[in-house]
């Protein structure tokens, strides 16, 4: 029986020193298609499942640690698994695989991460080892509360015993569990304490995203859940503090929504944790999605002595796809970040107070799931090292400001998109944009993107009070390499401004449909041109 122990903080916070901290979520090596180039010839190129035996090893994990060397990230955070099954050899949850094949009579198949733990292997130790040959700092990132697969199917690798034999504990209909029962904090913390006891980590993060999804709300108050949460962080403090080495300090991080409107029925207090728990390192994501919206700055002001990270990813914008096949992963389109997305974001970012960003999903510009999604490619790792650079960011003029719709994780965020607009309705939305200061004749491009064909409506569009004029552009206002839900042209109606209409801060959009309609306004963005 695990013991919660409340720890009340003794000394002063810490600020992290790290300022750029990457998401390595480990199935990527076999989900997405990827060249590590500079291996030897058994690891040039790397595809789950293939004929000629170019299965899962190690070397794999080393691989991808080994792409980010030299690219300015200074943290790596490593999710071993869902946070079900340990990826490691463990004493918590011992021969799960042994234990699924008696249960199933099934045995495990080759060649993927599951054979390799199966057999003794460990997916931790290579990553850690990793990490320190190439001196960024290691953390483990623990999913709390992940809803993959189990969920969506009976009996499978995935799920534990301790799920397996539980089912009272189960939150309908998405298959988490109720943290509620303090046997399932107990099991969390558990498999924390293994991993920090035995690695030789800098820190750890607890990543509420994965997923959202932790109580009952009406079988709980707001002030039962906030104990439970803190309770348990205050539980990963003390191990934290327990388990290290003579002279190391270990990091708390937690992974956290961007909009304060999300945490209270999910028992998140960050005051309350930064000053009872010593809570060092708060990333503010928005779930799947890279976004310029949330709650940063007000976050910032409740939190003033922790480093803030804002959350970007590989993609902007998600839309179901026609026909999904059910129980498969990864059957949406989705829009890729671009480069000035990144920079915009990250500028924006430092602007409200955070201090430094982080990056998840990165690496899934690369080849995965289901096919015609947009060209797939190399993952942009040049843009790393000018995300940490406040100086150079602050000197870029092209800007690029965007709000957009998501349909991946769509009740873990508030955003203002997307929305059906009617005739005659007007739409207020707001938009955070920091303009260059001191240039002329500078102009900006303003987008409305809709679902489907808005050839024949007819909009008018104010910012901040001044009307935009009409002007329709062919194809992207930035050149960029990505093709995926960038839309038809007759999905977009564009207009026109100057650049001393935008305003510091929030800038007021309302866009009013004059003829035509409904439609649904999936995407707004503004580029400096």
């Amino acid at each position: 029986m695990v013991v919660f122990m409340k720890k009340v903080k003794e000394n002063q916070v810490q600020k992290s020193p790290f300022k750029l901290i990457y998401n390595n979520d480990g199935t990527n090596v076999l989900n997405c298609i990827s060249p590590f180039s500079g291996r030897d010839e058994e690891f040039s190129y790397i595809k789950p499942f293939q004929a000629d035996g170019k299965n899962f090893r190690p070397q794999m994990i080393e691989a991808s640690v080994d792409e980010i060397a030299d690219t300015a990230v200074d943290a790596s955070l490593f999710s071993p698994g869902l946070g079900w099954v340990p990826w490691w050899p463990s004493k918590v949850c011992p021969d799960h695989y042994k234990w699924y094949e008696t249960q199933t009579g099934e045995l495990i198949k080759g060649g993927g991460i599951e054979y390799f733990v199966r057999h003794g292997g460990d997916m931790v130790k290579p990553f850690v080892n990793r990490c320190r040959r190439h001196q960024i700092a290691p953390f483990i990132t623990f999913r709390l509360n992940d809803g993959h697969f189990v969920g969506i199917r009976g009996l499978d690798e995935y799920k534990p015993r301790f799920y397996v034999e539980h089912p009272e504990y189960q939150l309908s209909p998405n298959g988490t569990q109720n943290w509620r029962f303090h046997q399932v904090r107990e099991y969390k913390l558990a498999l924390i304490t293994e991993l920090l006891e035995n690695y030789d980590l800098d820190g750890i993060e607890l990543d509420f995203m994965r997923h959202w999804s932790f109580f009952n709300t009406g079988e709980t108050t707001s002030n039962e859940r906030k104990a439970i949460m803190t309770e348990f962080v205050g539980c990963v403090r003390s191990v934290l503090d327990q388990t290290a080495k003579d002279g190391q300090h270990r990091w708390l991080c937690v992974r956290v929504p961007i909009f304060l409107s999300k945490h209270d029925a999910m028992g998140i207090d960050l005051v309350t944790w930064v000053n009872q728990c010593g809570l060092e390192m708060v990333n503010l994501s928005a779930s799947y999605l890279t976004h310029q919206e949330g709650d940063l700055p007000k976050i910032r002001r409740m939190v003033p002595d922790v480093a803030i990270y804002q959350e970007c990813t590989q993609a902007t914008i998600t839309a179901t796809m026609p026909h999904p096949e059910p129980n498969k992963p990864d059957q949406f389109h989705y829009r890729r970040t671009t480069d000035e997305e990144f920079y915009t974001t990250a500028y924006l970012a430092y602007k409200q107070g955070a201090d430094g960003i982080s990056l998840f999903n990165f690496v899934y510009y690369r080849e995965h799931g289901a096919p015609l999604r947009g060209t797939f490619c190399e993952p942009p790792f040049h843009v790393l090292k000018s995300l940490t650079d406040k100086n150079w960011l602050s000197q870029q003029q092209a800007h690029h400001y965007f709000l957009g719709s998501t349909t991946n994780d769509a009740s873990a965020v508030d955003f203002q998109l997307e929305r059906k607009i009617s005739k005659g309705q007007i739409q207020k939305l707001t938009m955070q944009m920091s303009p260059p200061k001191g240039i002329n004749g500078l102009k900006f491009y303003f987008r409305i993107h809709t679902r489907h064909s808005s050839e024949n409506l007819y909009w008018t569009v104010l910012l901040n009070n001044v009307e935009l004029v009409p002007h329709q552009l062919d194809g992207e206002p930035i050149e960029q390499p990505y093709d995926g839900l960038l839309g038809e042209a007759n999905q977009q109606t564009g207009f026109i401004g100057d650049l001393e209409i935008i305003l510091e801060g929030e800038n007021v959009l309302e866009i009013k449909l004059i003829s035509g309609g409904p439609i649904d306004v999936i995407r707004v963005d503004l580029v400096l041109i």
